[in-house]
């Protein structure tokens, strides 16, 4: 039996000792893989490339393999990833390539705990391979102008610093994962929950009784740590702006919370005065009533804006009747802002045998004279004054010659001037109210066959008649010349 043994195992070396010699006299040498971490791809053999994670290679015509390592973020389980990914990186096989580092952050916020995983470098998207950051890697693509996607790792640690969100460690907490010797960033550095009326100031250790403030750029990671906020009472500020009179300076309060002190803004210093309008409080922009107060609840600056409102005045239109005579007519006030012009009401005054000439401010004429229609500006002494303009009247002709110098030329209308009467006369049957015009101005207040000609000055006039009858209307004009009568 031992014989037989023997003679076998010869047998089985000849057999393989044939076999190498048949591999050896090969065209083609057999390509042999050899595992290396980071997905390091080593070629031997004539002609292929075997990767660990992937398949055999395939040469390009130019006898390299190009890729991209494309950065890209992906759905992650942990949390929202924020940040900016890195560019895309060109590769050429058989070259060393530097990863980049993992700058991004992935957070996990649920109702009242948040957590922040550590950045732990790269993984492919196609496999579970993973890559530290800044690792040197080559050769990690199958075939020439593959794609290689990398998607930023993030991973919970042994070590983990915990940030309580508020005063209380009942309100909610951040937790951070770190590794031993991390120094943390300012951007790494968690926010607390915002608390009405305070200024976060900072973190303290959660044991340390005198709440000394850490100082995170000299903070080095060595175990796990708790730490809590510290809030600091907010100073606010209210500025005055007024474009009238003197704004009051800025005034500061320190906010109390459920504070019943308060600023009172409707008494000295804050209630101002300017000739010529009324100070009606302060108002924040936007804003439809005053703010009388500002409370040390208050937790935001303002700007407070003085708002005016003009005097106003009532101007009534006086008739100034002169002796012996009756004025006719209503005219309405006319109400006046400050130093804001305004149009004076067309005189609605007539008496008979006089002319208006015009408004004065005194009652003789002696005043401030203003014609019918112009402007009027009031400045007064004290807000809701009761001013007059009074109406001055003149005597109108009482001899006078009329001579028509232009007689009518139409026949719908007859206008003649009776010397007898002193008036000019128009006629048209079934007519009875007529508008008359001297020089192409209407006169006010006549509206009958007859118009004195007693208001009419010295010299060259039109006298035009109108009416309106049998829904036709009918006109006519004549020329006249007057002069004093002896």
């Amino acid at each position: 039996k031992l014989f037989r043994l023997q003679a076998l195992a010869a047998a089985l070396e000849t057999a393989l000792m044939l076999c190498v010699i048949s591999c050896s006299n090969s065209s083609d040498s057999l390509p042999i893989t050899v595992p290396t971490g980071g997905g390091t791809v080593i070629t031997t053999g004539g002609g292929g490339t075997t990767n660990p994670t992937g398949p055999t290679t395939t040469p390009a015509q130019n006898g390299q393999i190009t890729y991209t390592i494309k950065f890209e973020k992906t759905s992650e389980w942990r949390g929202t990833v924020t940040g900016a990914l890195p560019e895309s990186m060109a590769c050429v096989c058989g070259t060393e390539y530097t990863l980049p580092e993992n700058n991004l952050r992935c957070r996990n916020d649920l109702t009242y705990t948040s957590t922040i995983y550590k950045a732990k470098g790269w993984r492919r998207k196609d496999s579970s391979v993973k890559y530290a950051s800044g690792a040197k890697v080559k050769d990690l693509a199958a075939k020439d102008g593959d794609v290689v996607t990398l998607c930023p790792n993030f991973e919970s640690t042994d070590l983990y610093l915990v940030f309580y969100k508020s005063e209380s460690t009942l309100y909610g907490e951040i937790t951070l994962y770190a590794d031993s010797g991390d120094i943390l960033t300012e951007d790494m550095i968690p926010a607390p929950n915002e608390r009405t009326g305070y200024k976060f100031g900072g973190w303290y250790c959660k044991d340390d009784e005198t709440k000394a403030l850490v100082d995170f750029k000299n903070y080095k990671v060595t175990e796990k740590a708790y730490f809590m906020p510290k809030y600091t009472a907010g100073v606010y500020m209210a500025t005055f702006v007024s474009e009238r009179g003197t704004a009051p300076a800025p005034v500061s309060w320190t906010y109390e919370s459920y504070s019943s002190n308060s600023i009172d803004l409707t008494k000295a210093p804050y209630v101002l005065s300017a000739t010529g309008y009324k100070f009606a409080g302060w108002y924040k922009a936007g804003a439809y009533s005053a703010t009388t107060k500002i409370s040390y609840s208050d937790s935001s600056d303002a700007t407070l804006t003085a708002k005016w409102t003009p005097w106003s005045a009532t101007l009534s239109y006086n008739k100034n009747a002169p002796a012996g005579k009756t004025v006719n007519g209503y005219m309405a006030n006319t109400q006046l802002s400050y130093n804001t012009p305004a149009q004076l009401s067309a005189n609605a005054y007539y008496a008979s045998g006089l002319k208006f000439s015009g408004w004065n401010t005194k009652a003789d004429g002696s005043g401030i004279p203003y014609a019918e229609g112009t402007s009027y500006t009031w400045v007064g002494s004290g807000d809701n004054e009761s001013v007059e303009l009074f109406a001055q009247w003149e005597k109108l002709q009482t001899s006078i010659t009329v001579a028509i110098s232009a007689p009518a030329t139409s026949s719908d209308i007859k206008l003649n001037y009776n010397p007898a009467s002193n008036c000019f006369v128009a006629l048209l049957t079934g007519a009875s109210v007529f508008k008359w015009y001297v020089d192409g101005s209407l006169v006010q207040n006549e509206t009958g066959g007859t118009l004195s000609a007693s208001l009419l000055t010295l010299g060259q006039h039109s006298v035009m008649a109108t009416t309106e009858y049998a829904g036709r209307s009918y006109g006519n004009t004549i020329v006249v010349n007057v002069t004093a009568g002896e």
